[in-house]
């Protein structure tokens, strides 16, 4: 996070305390209540949350100053940066001190990160006559990335991933329409495996990360808590975790001429073996409205050539993936 900041990344950290609060809270002999999926939250709970949320804060802090030196030192500002609301009452369940987000102050949070420092937001927000409540992060990540008009919401996981049982490997990009139809399915489902925490804290994840990309952002990242993983899912073609997109990130779509680079180095190898029929770069581009692409991040990872003849009759032909993406579904989709 230090070096994303230093690069002149703006960054928003909204920061979870709840694991260091359990910790307290089950050292205090105090039982945690629920009702459905939030909880219910006396006063001595928000002292537990009050003292885990400021001793998380000043060691992020701690974390991110360590070992900077001269002028490229890293500022972070706190404070309060959104204002909260209690649930009340619902369906004659006080949730007492359990809140929501109920405004996000964006001007202030623009005015930090133009002063380069990076801002932290906490799980407790204060209401306008001074209260505190808690309030659920993931859905407070989301809020702030959408109302900021942020380029991209990160989620660091707990190491979920989604597998797919077909390739028996994680799933790596995901298109919102895909993102939906998974929380659909879920939100159906009566398993076992819906219930269990590390499920239902990815499906939240995912939730949020399709409610921040509905309001604008342009895509949703949720990776592991390893060393290396947000600098890979960031910088590399292929990354670490699991990308949520809303744009033709990962798609199909017409080929265009600074495409034939592309093209012909992934149906070269195959003409030279004889699978494909040769094709010069002159005819490549004289067929190239017949040609569409599949593409990842701007690189060429599949091709295919689709000529009509009719409503009813068509060629399909020189379909090739490159052989870093094979065994993916490209070539199926393709």
């Amino acid at each position: 996070l230090g070096l994303l900041s230093l690069l002149g990344i703006f960054l928003v950290l909204v920061v979870d305390s709840k694991p260091q609060a359990h910790d307290i809270i089950e050292r205090s002999n105090l039982k945690q209540k629920f009702s459905g999926e939030h909880m219910i939250i006396d006063h001595n709970l928000l002292k537990a949350y009050k003292e885990a949320t400021g001793y998380v804060r000043f060691e992020v802090e701690r974390s991110l100053t360590r070992g900077q030196r001269g002028a490229d030192t890293i500022s972070v500002a706190g404070g309060n940066f959104y204002s909260a609301q209690p649930l009340g009452v619902r369906d004659g369940i006080d949730y007492g001190f359990m809140g929501e987000v109920r405004k996000i102050e964006t001007a202030k949070i623009r005015s930090r990160l133009d002063s380069s420092d990076i801002v932290q937001l906490n799980c407790l927000g204060f209401s306008s006559s001074g209260e505190v409540f808690l309030v659920d992060t993931e859905r407070l990540a989301s809020e702030t990335a959408a109302q900021l008009k942020a380029e991209k919401l990160i989620y660091v996981s707990e190491g979920q991933r989604i597998i797919d049982r077909s390739t028996n490997k994680s799933v790596q990009t995901l298109r919102l329409r895909e993102a939906r139809k998974i929380i659909s399915f879920f939100s159906n489902s009566n398993s076992s495996e819906t219930r269990k925490h590390h499920m239902k804290k990815m499906l939240e994840m995912l939730s949020q990360s399709v409610r921040a990309l509905s309001k604008g952002v342009q895509r949703a990242h949720i990776v592991e808590p390893t060393n290396g993983a947000l600098l890979k899912e960031l910088f590399t073609r292929d990354g670490s975790g699991l990308l949520i997109s809303r744009d033709i990130y990962d798609g199909i779509r017409p080929a265009c001429s600074s495409d034939i680079p592309g093209i012909s180095e992934i149906i070269r190898p195959l003409e030279r073996a004889g699978i494909l029929v040769e094709r010069s770069e002159a005819k490549l581009e004289h067929e190239l409205r017949n040609f569409f692409v599949f593409t990842r991040d701007g690189a060429t990872v599949a091709c295919a050539y689709l000529k009509r003849f009719s409503e009813c009759s068509a060629e399909l032909g020189c379909l090739a993936v490159h052989p870093k993406y094979r065994r993916g579904g490209r070539g199926e989709a393709m």
